[in-house]
């Protein structure tokens, strides 16, 4: 979900960064420590808010996270337990932290999962919306 009511001023406008996982595969294993993505970021920026939605579950989940990290800072957790299939979660304000990007650096996204039995998903998008701030 873009925001394009969102405005700083002088002309600038939100950008998104759009992130499929799995998409189009079968249920896949949601497995501990994985590093789903590594995102080069292309301009300096802002970012104001972190779209997530599961496309399909299976199995039981009993913490399933994923982490979406501005260089080695958390810049929020998302909770892929709780997902409803097809609902999108929204994650803005002061829900967000490390929220400066800075140009070439690195967003990634890393799983974290304990319990449960056998959790899998599939379709997952993330969605990272910030407003460019110049390079």
């Amino acid at each position: 979900m873009s925001r394009p009511g969102y405005s700083a001023g002088q002309g600038l406008r939100p950008q998104s960064i759009v992130i499929p996982i799995l998409a189009g595969a079968a249920l896949t294993a949601f497995a501990n420590g994985k590093t789903y993505a590594n995102i080069l970021i292309p301009q300096s920026g802002k970012i104001i808010g972190v779209n997530f939605n599961v496309g399909g579950k299976g199995g039981t989940f009993s913490t399933g996270t994923v982490a979406v990290k501005n260089g080695a800072n958390t810049v929020c957790t998302l909770n892929a337990a709780s997902a409803v299939a097809g609902t999108p979660t929204q994650v803005e304000g002061s829900s967000l932290s490390n929220t400066d990007l800075v140009k070439d650096g690195t967003l990634t996204l890393v799983s974290a999962e304990s319990g449960g039995t056998s959790p899998t998903w599939q379709d997952v998008t993330i969605q990272i919306d910030y407003i460019p701030t110049g390079d």
